[in-house]
């Protein structure tokens, strides 16, 4: 430490705190021996102390909110890219998704497929436009209910269906059946469905979930086959008949046989 110049003749010595740590001292040096420090210069040194405590704590609680903006810049860059990232791959796998519903949506259509969701806890039944089409309704046409799709079942198997269904909800196990639906313009068709409950964690039905698929012409035609091989049978049936009965053929009698010999030929020709 290097010697004071000129010789000191008294000093005042007021320390600083920080967060009540003691961080450094403020001196005051009195260079001439006709003057001494007196209350008033302790009152200032004091004074000068508690600012230098608050200046150095201002200027510590600066550099740590810098530090803070810091690491919370870093942090946000850090969760911008995870955003990003994520972004990216919520894109990705929408556009897969969307494109898979588009190859699933063309198949349906192509193959006469309709599906449905009945969330058993809401009573929301779903239908694809496909699936409406099949049951005669435009689309958005359909009720979105289960009583709905039961009104649009012929009456004569709509127990059937009902019956089906509560199998179906009972046990979980997957459903198949085929019903006739009558459309709005009094026509009749076909239908074969395959549908399965799902349950919840405790047990009870959840969601059904399902298929159909029109089989009215292939109805249509067993119907056709049906009836030709009634009428085939039928036919055999007349035909084992007819070669069943006697044969009753007669000879003809004229003068000329009244008069033969014993030597003409007897019998029918």
């Amino acid at each position: 430490m290097l010697p004071v110049i000129p010789a000191s003749e008294e000093c005042l010595l007021v320390p600083f705190y920080v967060r009540g740590i003691p961080v450094g001292t403020i001196w005051a040096i009195m260079h001439n021996d006709r003057r001494q420090f007196d209350a008033e210069d302790d009152r200032v040194m004091a004074s000068l102390g508690k600012f230098a405590s608050s200046a150095y704590q201002a200027l510590v609680r600066i550099e740590d909110l810098k530090s803070q903006v810091a690491e919370r810049e870093k942090a946000e860059a850090e969760l911008r890219e995870l955003t990003d990232g994520l972004e990216e791959q919520v894109r990705a796998r929408t556009a897969e998704l969307q494109r898979s519903e588009e190859r699933l949506r063309l198949a349906q259509q192509v193959a006469r497929i309709g599906t449905f969701e009945w969330n058993i806890q809401t009573g929301v039944n779903t239908w694809t436009p496909e699936l409406e089409e099949m049951y005669g309704l435009p689309p958005g046409g359909f009720g979105g209910t289960q009583t709905a799709f039961e009104n649009l079942v012929h009456p004569d198997d709509r127990a059937g269906v009902i019956e089906l269904n509560n199998w179906a909800l009972k046990t979980g196990k997957p459903t198949k059946g085929e019903w006739r639906v009558v459309w709005p313009d009094g026509s009749v068709h076909w239908i074969a469905g395959r549908w399965q409950v799902f349950m919840n964690e405790s047990g009870g039905p959840s969601r059904m979930i399902g298929v159909n698929i029109e089989i009215t012409d292939r109805k249509r035609a067993e119907e056709a086959l049906l009836g030709m091989s009634r009428k085939l049978i039928e036919a055999h049936e007349q035909e084992r008949t007819r070669r069943k009965r006697p044969s009753r053929r007669r000879c003809p009698t004229t003068r000329a046989s009244l008069d033969r010999t014993p030597s003409s030929p007897t019998g029918c020709p």
